[in-house]
C-alpha cells in the first residue's frame, strides 16, 4: 500500500488555559478520542512582574492535551477544542498537528505503523 492511499496518524497537541481544560477534555472525550493530559507553565512574554527591583516573566498555569488520531478525525477534534475553549487573551495558547510515522508500546513492544 502506498503512503498516498494509506491514512496517516496525527498527534494533536494543544496548550490550553487551566480554567477551561475540563470543558475541552469533556468535549474531546465525547468524540471517543484517547487523551493524555499533563500540566505545564506557559510563559507570557507581555506580562512581567517585579520583585524587589528585579523584573521577571510570569509563568501562567496551563494544561497540555495530546490526542493521537486518524486523519479523518482531525477536523472534528479541532472544532471540538475550539468550541469548548473559553477565550483568555493572556498567554500564547496553541494547537499543533504533528504527523506520526510509527508508535511503539514500551510494555509489550507492539509497533503501530500506519
Amino acid at each position: 500500500m502506498s503512503l498516498s492511499t494509506q491514512s496517516m496518524l496525527k498527534l494533536i497537541r494543544c496548550v490550553i488555559p487551566l480554567e477551561s481544560w475540563e470543558t475541552v477534555l469533556s468535549s474531546v472525550v465525547s468524540l471517543e478520542a484517547g487523551v493524555t493530559a499533563y500540566d505545564a507553565r506557559d510563559i507570557d512574554r507581555s506580562r512581567r512582574g517585579v520583585y524587589r527591583g528585579y523584573e521577571y516573566q510570569v509563568a501562567l498555569p496551563a494544561m497540555v492535551m495530546e490526542i493521537m488520531t486518524d486523519d479523518s478525525w482531525v477536523c472534528e477534534i479541532i472544532a471540538a477544542i475550539q468550541n469548548a475553549h473559553t477565550f483568555n487573551p493572556a498567554g500564547s495558547r496553541v494547537i499543533e498537528i504533528l504527523p506520526v510515522h510509527e508508535s511503539y508500546r514500551i510494555r509489550d513492544g507492539f509497533m503501530d505503523a500506519p
